[in-house]
């Protein structure tokens, strides 16, 4: 569950959390722009209600999940669209839907925070990082 809550967080919050003012001409990011944390979670929240249903309609996407994930809480989450084109079953907070491979964009954006937070390092081998010997390794 908390992959797929992360995974489609990850998905909206490159398209509305990191721009101050979402237009045709600017959704293809040529800077990365900074995170919204001192706006109030209401004031993203509505942003959120508003840009989500106007994104999805411009793009054909049925439905969709968004969690927002404040100081390692779940603040939000929230569906919109429909699971099913053929049944019209509303998406809700509680649908799950496959990750696919979103999860390798979410798994290597945290590898390179704990590279930035000098957890970890490219420079050694993974094996490294690990309590007991997953696989032999040959050196």
């Amino acid at each position: 569950m908390r992959t797929k809550i992360l995974a489609l967080f990850v998905v909206v919050l490159s398209e509305v959390v990191f721009s101050q003012d979402i237009t045709e001409s600017n959704t293809q990011f040529k800077q990365e722009l900074p995170l919204r944390f001192s706006e109030p979670l209401d004031a993203i929240i509505t942003d959120l209600e508003i840009f989500i249903p106007n994104y999805m309609r411009n793009e054909n996407i049925p439905g969709v999940q968004i969690a927002l994930i404040k100081e390692g809480i779940i603040a939000w989450t929230e569906g919109f669209g429909v699971k099913n084109t053929i049944t019209r079953k509303p998406v809700t907070s509680n649908t799950l839907f496959e990750v696919a491979s979103l999860s390798k964009v979410v798994t290597a954006y945290m590898a390179l925070k704990l590279i930035d937070e000098g957890e970890i390092s490219l420079a050694k081998p993974l094996h490294n990082y690990l309590s007991e010997e997953w696989l032999q390794h040959k050196i």
